[in-house]
């Protein structure tokens, strides 16, 4: 019975050890069988944008990134000027800071990268959040 208690005890250390070192972004998950890229690449749609607090739905807004595993990466606006629907789409690079705990990308031309935190990475959620002043913002993805 001794061994067994010791045996659990060990096991429940593990585990415990192993998923608190596993919880890298604030908003979760706590430990993902996927890699990060993995749940990182895809198609990607705006969904709502969060700033202090202030949430606004924006799941009737059109814009959408694709994020290629060759970490490549487009974006399309779709918005209304005049009543006639216009897009406005980029392209670039993308990649993980050496933690992962940031997003990088570089649009094709420029030397200027952006840089936001990922908050949250999830195959159904992808939160990135970033400071603007004295303003919060967290922009949230669904996958299209």
């Amino acid at each position: 019975m001794k061994k067994t208690f010791l045996f659990s005890t060990a096991l429940l250390l593990a585990v415990g050890s192993f998923t608190s070192s596993c919880d890298k972004y604030a908003g979760g998950p706590g430990i993902s069988l996927r890699s990060k890229k993995a749940r990182l690449t895809g198609d990607w749609k705006l969904n709502k944008y969060t700033t202090n607090d202030v949430e606004q739905d924006l799941s009737n807004f059109g814009v959408k990134i694709s994020l290629k595993d060759d970490e490549s990466y487009t974006a399309v606006t779709t918005y209304y000027l005049l009543g006639q629907q216009q897009n406005s789409s980029s392209s670039g690079t993308w990649k993980f800071n050496d933690d992962k705990t940031k997003f990088i990308t570089t649009e094709t031309g420029s030397n200027n990268p952006d840089t936001v935190e990922i908050y949250k990475l999830t195959s159904k959620e992808l939160q990135f959040k970033f400071i603007d002043g004295n303003d919060i913002n967290i922009q949230t993805y669904v996958p299209q």
